[in-house]
This record gives structure tokens, sequence and C-alpha cells, in this order.
């Protein structure tokens, strides 16, 4: 089907060129030869801007199209990592990116309260707890960074 298209644009190509051929010649023998330069030079301006024009126009369109894609092929991996996240169940738990040392101090505050522990033994254990907390590291993460960003984007349409 392109080709025919292509092929039919080829023949009508030669039509006109035939035709302004023709009506050049005809041209020629009615005005002096100066004017016909300066007739020329102003159709073939004339041609340039109306190609250039096309072509920038051309240009823009792609441009456009080929952002589409690159934002379908976006959405495509999104939604790839939204269904991943979705795979992994409901009582899927993801690992913290941090300690959360202020629930270690608190339940460490009140395990002395509890148990009611001399001053010393309850200072060895801030001490211990405090040092403990200082060399922790946070576990390394269990889903992946599309993963994180597409759980995140869950958690917003499901609030």
């Amino acid at each position: 089907m392109l080709n025919e298209r292509i092929r039919e644009n080829n023949v009508s190509i030669k039509k006109f060129k035939n035709r302004a051929e023709f009506l050049e010649d005809k041209l020629s023998n009615i005005i002096p030869e100066e004017i016909g330069n300066r007739v020329k030079n102003f159709i073939q301006t004339a041609q340039l801007a109306q190609h250039s024009k096309s072509k920038e126009r051309q240009i823009k369109k792609f441009n456009i199209l080929l952002s589409r894609k690159r934002r379908d092929q976006e959405r495509k991996e999104e939604k790839l990592a939204e269904k991943d996240v979705l795979s992994k169940g409901l009582n899927f738990a993801v690992t913290s990116n941090h300690i959360p040392t202020v629930d270690f101090i608190t339940a460490t505050e009140a395990a002395i309260k509890k148990n009611n522990m001399t001053g010393s033994e309850a200072a060895d254990l801030r001490l211990r707890v405090t040092a403990t907390l200082n060399s922790a590291k946070p576990p390394p993460s269990n889903i992946t960074p599309e993963e994180r960003k597409a759980l995140t984007a869950l958690q917003k349409i499901t609030a």
C-alpha cells in the first residue's frame, strides 16, 4: 500500500514537472529574459521556504511521537514494577532504610523501669544499647528502587 502511494506521488511529481517546463517555455516566449529569471528566483525561494516549513513540521511531529513512545515505555516499566510488588503478596514487609533508634531507646527505658534496675545496671544497659545502635547498619533493601517507586505510587492511589 505504501509502495503504491509512493508510485502515485512520483507520477504526480513528473506531471507537475512537465507542466512547469511547458509553462516556463511558454512564459519565456512572452516576457523578457531578465523578468523571467527574477520570476524563477522568486519561485525557487518560495519552494525552499515551503520545503523548510514542511520539514520543520515533520520533525516536530516525529519528536512528539518519539516522546509519546518514551512515555508509553516508562508506563509499561512502571506497570511491571507495580505487578512485581503486588505479586509479593499482602503480607510482604519492606525492610526499613533506617534503624528505629527512638523505638529501641524507649523500649530500653521501659525495661529499666519495669525491672527496677539500679543506677549502675541501668547505665550499663544504656551504654550497651547505645554502642550497639552506633555500630548498627540498616539492613539491605529487599525490593528494587523501581519496586519502591511503584509501591509509593500504589500507596498514593489507595490513599
